[in-house]
C-alpha cells in the first residue's frame, strides 16, 4: 500500500477529515475494547495490525480541557486506510486509554512523538519532566495553525490530576467567558493580556501570573501577541 505524504495541518476538524478521506483514509474506525473496528466493512484490527500515519490534535478553545485527536490509520496487512476520532483527556473512555497505552508499546503513541505538544501523558517512568517552553513557542509560531487561527493551544503535560496547556494569542484575540472545573493558574510567558473574572479585571504582562478557583466565570483578551501557560487542576 503506497503511503501518500500527509500535511501537518488541514484546518478545522471537519476539513481535516475531508482531506484525509480524499487521500484514501475512507474507513470510519471506532475503538472497541482493545482493538479498532470498522463495522461497515466488518474489519477488526489489533495494535499489531495497523499503524498511525499521522495524528491531528484539536483543543477546545472555550475549554482547553476538551480535546480530540484524529488518527490517520493504515493497515498494510489488510490494505486499508481509515480515520479514528478519539477524545483524549481526563474523561476519555477507559478502552481508549488502554488502546493508546498499547500503541505506545508499538511506537505509535502520539504522546511520545515530537509534535506541537511534546508531552501529553505521564508515562510513569519518571517523576521528573523537563520542558523547553521557548522552543515550544517557536515551534507553534512556525506551524500552519498559528497563521490561520486567532488562538492556538497545545497540551504540554497531562496526568490524572493536572493538565498544563501552552496557549498562543494574536493581538485582540479573545477567549470567551467560560469556567474550569477546578482551580487554575495562568502565567504570561510573552506579551500582555487582560484577564477578567466575575467583574474583576487584571492586566498581566510577561512573567506575571494569576490564580483562580474552579467554577468561576472568566475570559481573556490579548493586548498584543501573547503566549501563556495555563495549569488546570482536576479535582476528581
Amino acid at each position: 500500500m503506497d503511503s501518500l505524504p500527509l500535511k501537518e495541518h488541514y484546518g478545522t476538524l471537519s476539513q481535516t477529515i475531508t482531506a484525509l478521506n480524499e487521500l484514501g483514509y475512507t474507513l470510519d474506525f471506532n475503538i472497541q475494547n482493545e482493538c479498532i473496528v470498522c463495522h461497515k466493512e466488518n474489519i477488526r484490527l489489533s495494535p499489531e495490525e495497523f499503524k498511525i500515519d499521522k495524528f491531528y490534535r484539536f483543543e477546545g478553545i472555550s475549554d482547553p480541557e476538551d480535546q480530540s485527536i484524529i488518527y490517520a490509520i493504515s493497515s498494510p496487512k489488510f490494505n486499508v486506510k481509515g480515520v479514528l476520532i478519539s477524545a483524549y483527556g481526563p474523561d476519555s473512555d477507559e478502552y481508549a486509554l488502554n488502546l493508546i497505552s498499547k500503541l505506545n508499546a508499538h511506537g505509535n503513541d502520539p504522546a511520545q512523538k515530537p509534535a506541537s505538544s511534546p508531552a501529553d501523558a505521564n508515562t510513569g517512568k519518571s517523576s521528573l519532566s523537563k520542558f523547553d517552553l521557548q522552543k515550544m513557542i517557536s515551534t507553534t509560531i512556525n506551524e500552519g495553525a498559528w497563521k490561520e487561527k486567532d488562538i492556538v493551544s497545545s497540551v504540554v503535560f497531562k496526568s490524572d490530576h493536572l493538565r498544563i496547556v501552552l496557549m498562543g494569542f494574536h493581538k485582540n484575540a479573545e477567549l470567551k467567558e467560560h469556567t474550569a472545573k477546578g482551580p487554575i493558574t495562568l502565567q504570561v510567558l510573552s506579551g500582555a493580556i487582560v484577564f477578567t473574572a466575575n467583574g474583576d479585571q487584571a492586566k498581566l504582562e510577561k512573567n506575571q501570573m494569576i490564580t483562580l478557583d474552579g467554577a468561576v466565570p472568566h475570559n481573556l483578551v490579548a493586548s498584543e501577541e501573547s503566549f501563556v501557560l495555563l495549569t488546570l487542576v482536576n479535582l476528581k
